[in-house]
């Protein structure tokens, strides 16, 4: 689907209160899948520039202006001041985002969102949040007879109850059809600068990531693009090779500059068939990659695990002084494909079990049994970077010694020299 041009995406109610943060005691709770997926909605508009609107319900200590919506079943909720009635943190406002705080379940009564909207141009709302049954449908309900069209993104809102929040859904469809969307609807405009040979080249990225895996290494695979042709291939080789560092795509960027000695690629293009990490989407910063093109995310990944998960990449690119421009989602469901059959058939003994993927170790490879001494306590270091740096060193000085003899790719990671 594409994004309508004149579109905007209101947040509502993400808040604490409801979307409380996610422990081990409760990650299977079916509303951390809502806030998941409206946090992917969330950062589509945010990729797209597109004007994103913060909806958040609050009340006077007081009570005063509950007025009847105590009179059923709700209780009191929202009260304004309290640290539950924040904004939840996966989905926390950003820099130029626009918040509106509502006294009531509708985010037009009585507040100024009719006259943002019309300031910005705003014809076509996308609806997120909670609940369903509620401040959902009397939001929808209320742009609908202010002539605006609705999308609801249907696996992106939790309703009172599964009923509740399938009848709130009907009733929307009723006022417009078409109006119910997914997450994987919205994900998709994101592949709307797509051209023909990136399907291509994706492909090739994916048949890698299966020959990964083939070769007892985990299923992921690169390729790097210049003028329409492929200049340079690799795949994830961390067991082969012994370097848990050497994943597609920080692999082919040590190769392919050692071997070129170049090592700006702003006129490149780099597929790869999952999300790069954070130490590849570093490698990407510090050589001034063009473009990024990648299909699977790295949520859909932890999802998979059983993990929170989050877009890796787009935080380094947020925070570093070089942005590629990036198109993902391209050929998602066959990457997905793959992912799946490796890791839902690979559940290896993992007592870190908060690695990421491609950190998962191998219980296949003999354990050297020879004594040593145990480790120093890690040193620290954070040096104009995106990320800290951990060294084994038992001294800052000797960290600071072996760290100046690395290059600065390698600085962009985790070391353990």
């Amino acid at each position: 689907m594409k994004l309508e041009k004149n579109c905007a995406l209101l947040v509502v109610d993400i808040q604490q209160e409801d979307f409380m943060e996610m422990n081990e005691n409760n990650m299977n709770d079916p509303r951390w899948a809502v806030i998941r997926n409206g946090k992917r909605v969330l950062d589509v508009f945010r990729a797209k520039k597109l004007p994103v609107i913060q909806i958040k319900e609050c009340r006077r200590p007081d009570m005063v202006d509950f007025g009847r919506e105590l009179d059923g079943s709700e209780g009191i909720h929202c009260v304004e001041n309290r640290p539950e009635n924040d904004y939840a943190k996966l989905t926390y406002p950003i820099e130029g985002e626009y918040l509106i705080s509502k006294r009531r379940y509708s985010a037009f009564f009585a507040t100024d969102l009719e006259i943002l909207l019309k300031g910005l141009g705003v014809d076509t709302l996308y609806l997120i949040g909670g609940l369903t049954d509620v401040c959902i449908h009397y939001t929808a309900v209320d742009a609908h007879q202010n002539d605006y069209h609705i999308h609801v993104v249907k696996d992106a809102v939790a309703g009172s109850s599964k009923e509740a929040h399938e009848s709130a859904l009907r009733a929307i469809y009723y006022l417009r059809h078409g109006a119910l969307i997914t997450t994987a609807d919205v994900e998709s405009a994101l592949t709307d600068d797509a051209s023909p040979e990136d399907e291509t080249f994706m492909r090739e990225a994916i048949r890698l990531s299966k020959l990964a895996a083939e070769h007892g290494n985990e299923p992921f695979g690169a390729v790097l693009v210049k003028d329409g042709k492929i200049v340079f291939s690799n795949e994830n080789q961390i067991y082969t090779k012994h370097d848990p560092t050497f994943h597609g795509e920080a692999g082919l960027i040590r190769e392919f500059c050692a071997r070129t000695a170049i090592t700006d690629l702003h006129e490149y293009t780099r597929y790869s068939s999952c999300e790069p990490c954070f130490m590849c989407s570093g490698a990407m910063v510090w050589v001034k990659l063009g473009r990024l093109v990648y299909g699977a995310g790295n949520i859909d990944l932890e999802n998979i695990l059983g993990k929170k998960g989050c877009n890796c990449s787009k935080m380094v690119f947020d925070n570093s002084f070089w942005q590629p421009q990036v198109t993902q989602g391209v050929l998602r469901e066959e990457a997905l494909e793959i992912l799946q059959e490796y890791f839902g058939s690979h559940k290896k003994a993992e007592t870190a079990s908060d690695r990421p993927a491609c950190r998962r170790p191998r219980t296949d490879v003999p354990i050297p049994t020879a004594k040593s001494k145990p480790p120093a306590e890690p040193v620290v270091l954070t040096y104009g970077s995106v990320f800290p740096i951990r060294c084994s060193f038992s001294s800052r000085e000797s960290c600071l010694i072996a760290y100046s003899r690395r290059s600065a790719a390698e600085r962009s990671g985790h070391c353990s020299v």
